[in-house]
């Protein structure tokens, strides 16, 4: 095995994006888990479509496969190294989608954890979506995976509706979406979420202990939460915007790591919108960006406040459509897993 180089690691969310695996749109389908577990999280107006063997629209499916298509262009004229994941028929395999690698695994230097997924339609996602890129990335000597804890397949963490739980899973076993995590450096954000439980992220602690990296969690209030980057994004070192519809400032800077970050909220949520519709998201689906380095940040074009607030913090902001890919569940951050980051 060859030695590892220190230069294939990712520190953080913002040094210059190097190597980034790019999510793909086909045949992607609603999930089908249980309708009271999913409906503390899905806008109320498309909880109807969380059915068995529904695919997401044949137009929408389309439209973001050109949009992810498109971004990994753009990511590629920029010198940066594109992944793709395994072409699947998710229909087929009982799943979601291959649009969104960032919930499924998460990169802390040299280290890829593969997520111990709630859901039962993203058991195999990894396995199937993404073994290739794995079993390569291995093999180079410049990574370690660490592959997620064997799950039978009847096994599930779905709490009783009835129990005292703010969550709606339960302790049973391990459980955890990559994207409850996002690096800042010396420190990870997390929370805990419908798909992140104690256990899960006692295990995320332990293995990431090994690379001498902790996690802190601030004082978040999001009922329907699941994934971190709809709340916090941070853009460059000392800088991040969060949504102060589910956090504060006094509650972030109980942090003690965040007490010198400057800290800035976005502005108030804007009105959903009609079509292309966000089956599985609220429009704080503006927070999820993507920063190509310290100075660039990647932004839909038609969030013109995100803009704006971008350009006021001095930062380069680049804009492309990706509406169509925001109705399978995330945006640029979600869409993408940065590999490696640095000179």
């Amino acid at each position: 095995m060859a030695q590892k180089d220190s230069s294939h690691v990712c520190h953080n969310e913002w040094d210059s994006l190097r190597e980034v695996i790019v999510g793909r749109a086909e045949h992607s389908y609603f999930p089908s888990e249980p309708r009271d577990h999913l409906e503390v999280i899905m806008p109320p107006e498309y909880m109807n479509e969380f059915r068995k063997d529904n695919p997401f629209p044949p137009e929408i499916v389309m439209k973001a496969n050109q949009e992810l298509d498109a971004l990994a262009s753009l990511l590629t004229n920029r010198g940066v190294k594109v992944h793709r994941p395994s072409l699947v028929d998710w229909g087929q395999a009982g799943g979601y989608t291959g649009a969104m690698p960032r919930d499924a695994l998460l990169v802390v230097d040299d280290m890829i954890v593969e997520s111990c997924f709630a859901w039962k339609c993203r058991r195999n996602e990894v396995r199937l979506a993404y073994s290739d890129i794995l079993d390569g990335l291995e093999a180079s000597g410049q990574y370690t995976v660490i592959r997620a804890p064997t799950v039978g397949e009847e096994d599930d963490v779905y709490a009783d509706i009835s129990e005292k739980n703010p969550w709606r899973i339960n302790e049973s076993r391990p459980a955890f979406d990559a994207a409850d995590f996002i690096r800042c450096g010396d420190f990870l954000i997390g929370q805990r979420s419908h798909v992140t439980n104690a256990r899960g992220v006692a295990y995320v602690q332990q293995v990431l202990a090994d690379v001498g990296q902790r996690i802190v969690f601030p004082e978040i209030d999001c009922p329907s939460a699941m994934h971190i980057d709809a709340t916090f994004m941070p853009l460059r070192d000392g800088l991040a915007i969060y949504n102060p519809v589910y956090t504060d400032i006094a509650r972030l800077r109980r942090i003690q790591e965040l007490r010198s970050w400057k800290l800035v909220p976005i502005g108030q949520e804007p009105a959903s919108r009609a079509w292309p519709p966000l089956y599985m998201t609220s429009p704080e689906i503006r927070m999820n960006v993507l920063s190509l380095d310290e100075n660039t940040v990647l932004v839909e074009e038609d969030d013109k406040e995100m803009v704006s607030l971008f350009k006021r913090l001095h930062l380069e902001v680049v804009t492309m459509p990706f509406k169509h890919v925001q109705c399978l569940g995330g945006s640029f951050h979600c869409a993408t897993l940065d590999l490696r980051r640095g000179p």
